[in-house]
């Protein structure tokens, strides 16, 4: 086969496509169309755009396996002999074994090995039976099948939609995924099936199905996406990008608190030695939400005022603000629509843990503010790396960090050295399949987080519709009532305290 080293996911595809169509042009129009009717089926099935890319990639190579079986026996399948068969059930392991050079294509292998495995165990090349199989090869088998009996290599006859559909429903619960045939089924009645007209003997599919087309170019950019921030990630690991750090004043602090003995006094002379946050806090002091009867002027005059706990809560989202600054104008508004997340959420986890008596206030409000402090340094490491680089797609880059951000903010957490109490919140905030076991503080910050997006504060594909149905909130039984209240109480916490930081 050609040599594909160094090339992108897309010339790959293509030139694995190529050595298809050298060996059989039929096959590979076979391959365009069951892969084109996997990805509509696919969408139909609500499944992730993950998902859904592995099972139009593994369409359009499920059958490379045949180029290397011998040609008169391929092209009699529907007429094989026993002997002849028992080769044909080689090539989805033939198949696998060719994907299995190019690492880019490793997650589509098990749908390429099993797309012709039957739920009821009588299928190959390894016998699995019902949920043995992976989903997406289960849907590949459907669409394989319809295509195989609807479209066929000529001079034999094909079926018609309505009797591939007949052949399809013998077959549910044994062949076929009981559940999957009547999706399909609905699927086939209520739109158009790529058709042999569609492809073209010729294969030249990109330029008769954009759709398929615009899926490759998606695929390759989220794979690109991918590397860029796991090499950030492992920059990170190797100290090869350096790691901010909260400021020492708020460990400091910290361990005063934990003293009940310190004083005003300390924790003034703790505070006085960062500059920045004694002008921020004293500011904070002055703002509408604390403002009192005249103005304060000094780090001990604001103590009292915000008061010695919230002092602590301040001074932690001041030092924490500073990690989200950026020097490229287009990620500006995104760290921003992140800033105001984390503090919105912090403000929504403190008022969760009053109304449902949960007790350290602090420590809920706190956890809100850093739940995502994996996705805002992944981010400030893209922008200050790639940001010059305008190929790239910078929905890909976020919708690749959203899916690395909760590990990567544990790990951040531990080599902060915070407790594994605190570690555990970016990495398991994210839900949604929580059991009934899972811890308030979990489930708190979820809430919380979704609560933010849901009054305003937060990036626009995040937006909870309804928070109060999320099952986080009925796990800690917060009712619609309550979560109406807290929003609006945080928006106008907000509205006062947001330009103050």
């Amino acid at each position: 086969m050609a040599n594909t080293n160094g090339i992108s996911l897309k010339d790959l595809i293509k030139t694995l496509l190529s050595e298809i169509e050298k060996n059989d042009p039929f096959m590979r129009s076979h391959a365009e169309r069951v892969a084109a009717n996997g990805l509509r089926f696919s969408k139909t099935l609500l499944l992730s755009r993950e998902e859904i890319n592995l099972i139009y990639l593994a369409g359009l190579l499920h059958d490379i396996g045949f180029i290397f079986l011998p040609a008169e026996i391929v092209q009699k399948r529907g007429n094989a002999n026993d002997t002849e068969y028992d080769i044909i059930k080689r090539h989805p392991l033939i198949s696998e074994k060719i994907v299995s050079k190019y690492p880019v294509l490793s997650n589509i292998l098990p749908i390429i090995r099993h797309h012709h495995e039957s739920v009821d165990g009588s299928g190959y090349p390894d016998g699995l039976k019902e949920n043995e199989i992976p989903l997406g090869a289960k849907i590949l088998s459907l669409v394989n099948w319809f295509d195989g009996m609807t479209v066929k290599r000529p001079p034999l006859k094909s079926l018609n939609v309505n009797d591939a559909l007949t052949g399809i429903i013998e077959k549910a619960g044994k062949k076929f995924d009981q559940g999957l045939t009547e999706k399909f089924i609905a699927f086939v009645q209520s739109s158009q099936p790529v058709s042999n007209n569609d492809s073209g003997d010729s294969g030249k599919a990109e330029k008769t199905n954009p759709e398929a087309q615009q899926e490759v170019k998606r695929t390759e950019a989220t794979h690109i996406s991918r590397e860029i921030v796991q090499d950030i990630i492992n920059k990170y690991k190797k100290d090869e990008i350096e790691l901010p750090v909260l400021s020492k004043v708020v460990h400091e602090i910290q361990e005063a608190m934990s003293n009940p003995t310190t004083t005003v006094d300390q924790l003034a002379k703790i505070i006085e030695r960062d500059a920045v946050i004694s002008v921020r806090l004293i500011a904070v002091a002055n703002s509408v939400v604390y403002r009192g009867t005249g103005k304060v002027v000094t780090v001990k005059e604001a103590i009292p005022r915000v008061g010695v706990k919230e002092t602590h809560s301040i001074v932690t989202t001041i030092s924490n603000k500073s990690i989200y600054d950026t020097k490229e104008k287009q990620f500006k508004s995104i760290m921003e629509n992140l800033w105001l997340h984390s503090l919105a959420s912090g403000y929504v986890a403190k008022s969760l843990s009053m109304k449902l008596k949960l007790g350290e206030t602090d420590k809920y409000y706190f956890m809100g503010l850093i739940h995502d402090i994996g996705k805002v340094l992944l981010l400030k490491a893209f922008s200050d790396m790639h940001s010059k680089n305008n190929s790239l797609d910078i929905n890909e880059i976020m919708a690749a960090i959203h899916e690395a951000h909760a590990s990567f903010g544990g790990a951040i957490l531990r080599k902060w050295g915070y407790s594994e109490t605190l570690i555990r919140i970016p990495l398991l905030h994210e839900g949604p399949d929580f059991r009934p076991d899972a811890d308030r503080e979990i489930l708190s910050i979820n809430l919380a987080s979704n609560i933010a997006n849901n009054i305003g504060y937060g990036l626009q594909e995040d937006m909870c519709p309804d928070p109060s149905k999320t099952k986080s909130a009925r796990l800690l039984e917060a009712d619609f009532g309550m979560i109406e209240d807290i929003g609006q109480e945080v928006k106008t916490l907000m509205d006062g305290v947001s330009e103050v930081f």
